[in-house]
């Protein structure tokens, strides 16, 4: 089966219009950057198929804060052109984003559906690609020591994973608590002690 098709809502198209101009040249994951969105987007569907079409505009746009123009007002941006739920939850995952690359643990706003569903959906594929490399590199061991910043953070996807747990679609809490086990089997030996 393959993956499931986004719907072409004016909002979804728009938005898939601005991360194909702003995604240009960047790649997450090995891959362009569009494709690592869209990905994303479509985990979303694959697991919520009636997903309001806010979060998937969001999901598709929720690197734009790194790869916009840093002259461009980008709330406003997406404000005018898509809606203000856009931009909350692209802020949203921005900050759970900075946090971790800054290596402080953020909490889980549980109270935030859209936002978790589009976080729990960021990390599905994006584990799920680390995990891949991994695999398919001669020495999985040494891989590991090169990745230093994601093994540190696999206890907060842990921990992610439990509290969105009860909030997510039953399949996406599932595939999250599979991907993020597989994570802390991987690199149980490459964690700091």
């Amino acid at each position: 089966m393959g993956a499931p098709s986004l719907p072409r809502t004016p909002l979804v198209t728009q938005a898939i219009t601005l991360a194909r101009q702003w995604c240009q040249g960047h790649v997450i994951d090995g891959s362009p950057a569009i494709g690592h969105a869209l990905k994303v987007a479509r985990k979303v569907v694959e697991h919520l198929p009636d997903a309001p079409e806010s979060l998937l505009a969001a999901v598709i746009l929720h690197d734009a804060p790194y790869f916009a123009p840093k002259d461009l007002d980008l709330g406003l941006v997406l404000t005018d052109q898509l809606n203000p739920r856009v931009v909350q939850i692209v802020r949203a995952i921005q900050e759970e984003h900075d946090c971790l690359h800054h290596a402080v643990i953020p909490g889980v706003n549980v109270g935030e559906p859209d936002v978790i569903v589009a976080s729990a959906a960021d990390k599905v594929v994006s584990i799920g690609a680390i995990l891949r490399r991994a695999q398919r590199h001669p020495t999985p061991a040494a891989y590991w020591m090169t990745r230093q910043p994601f093994v540190d953070r696999v206890p907060y996807f842990g921990a992610f994973a439990t509290a969105a747990g009860p909030i997510l679609p039953m399949t996406l809490a599932e595939e999250l608590k599979t991907v993020v086990g597989a994570a802390y089997a991987a690199t149980r030996h490459a964690a700091k002690r």
